[in-house]
């Protein structure tokens, strides 16, 4: 080979190694340039997606308002081709502002600026029914699913009416505490949990010049038990001068002693406290009884900003004012733990 032609050759090689190397890098820069891209269209998305359960979570705590319109927005906006909804998504981020204040507003009674804004829009507000609802999903450790109605005046017949007026108010079967995982304040029980989320309540309620007292915790069903048949003796004694019988419950004689009882005392496998994340409290200070705890200063502190004191340690009102089918009348003196990493919003890292 003529040294011209090799010389040629090996120019015409290098030139090819440099267009390959050229469209290597094209190459390389353009799959890297297809990747941010998915990757930022995969952060939209996921913002979008993370926004919208945010949404969802807020009308489905709320079940008592009216969020028709907000429902079929966060739907239509569901249901919207990717691309649309990136470029609706300032109007989504808007929309869920608006729908956090609205709920804030309404729940809690506090708007932007307003005193103590800061702490409440840490916690998750909820409607009366949004409360109850919270409760229902609940699934508590230690406990054990009560599975067999437990016997109440020992009569077959007359139970099962008393528990089918029981159930057509609300009440429903509980769950039974392991006795040996509870601890003792005094004369209550409650599991640790709980009991150590009511001394931290009860020493902030002190720093703030408020008095709460530990009035009941758990009740095994048979303390229940005879809660409820007292009552309901009590109440037969006091209309009629004499005591109710098995005969006159399964007939449908005593149902309006059995109603009236069930509208403050639950029937034993039925009561909240059978778990031992309940509490009874007082405001003594004022010469209160415990059931007359809604009008005092202990009620007021613990209640205000859509309970906001209670949700601190993790509590919410067991049977709320305003809430329908729960089984008693409202009890504004009693509270149940569930837990504060299910009442803050870092957990679902809300926006």
């Amino acid at each position: 080979m003529r040294p011209k032609t090799g010389a040629f050759y090996i120019f015409i090689t290098l030139v090819l190694l440099g267009l390959i190397a050229v469209s290597a890098y094209s190459l390389t820069q353009y799959l890297r340039l297809r990747e941010n891209r998915r990757l930022v269209e995969q952060q939209l998305a996921d913002e979008i997606q993370n926004i919208l359960g945010h949404c969802r979570n807020q009308i489905l705590r709320h079940p008592d308002y009216d969020l028709d319109s907000e429902r079929l927005f966060v739907t239509s906006f569901a249901q919207a081709a990717p691309k649309d909804q990136v470029r609706d998504l300032d109007k989504l981020k808007a929309f869920s502002g608006e729908l956090t204040e609205k709920l804030l507003l309404q729940a809690a009674g506090i708007k932007p600026g307003d005193d103590r804004w800061s702490e409440v829009v840490r916690y998750k507000t909820y409607s009366p029914n949004g409360f109850k609802d919270l409760h229902e999903q609940m699934d508590y450790p230690r406990v054990e699913q009560i599975q067999e109605v437990p016997a109440i005046t020992g009569d077959p017949v007359a139970d099962q009416r008393i528990v089918a007026l029981a159930v057509r108010r609300g009440y429903r079967l509980r769950q039974q505490a392991d006795e040996y995982a509870l601890v003792s304040d005094g004369d209550h029980m409650l599991q640790e949990a709980a009991m150590g989320a009511w001394r931290e309540l009860q020493s902030a309620a002190r720093n703030e010049g408020i008095q709460l007292e530990l009035v009941s915790g758990y009740r095994s069903v048979e303390h229940q038990r005879q809660i409820f048949l007292r009552e309901l003796g009590r109440l037969a004694l006091q209309t009629t001068g004499r005591e109710y019988t098995a005969e006159t419950i399964a007939t449908g004689e005593a149902d309006r002693w059995v109603e009236e009882v069930l509208q403050y005392s639950s029937i034993p496998g039925y009561s909240k406290h059978h778990s031992g994340y309940t509490i009874d409290i007082s405001d003594p200070s004022q010469g209160h009884s415990f059931t007359d705890f809604e009008q005092t200063s202990g009620f007021v502190w613990i209640s205000g900003r859509n309970y906001l004191n209670a949700k601190r340690f993790g509590f919410v009102p067991s049977y709320p004012i305003g809430a329908d089918k729960q089984g008693p009348e409202p009890e504004p003196w009693e509270y149940v733990w569930v837990g504060l990493d299910r009442l803050r919003l870092e957990p679902e890292r809300e926006r």
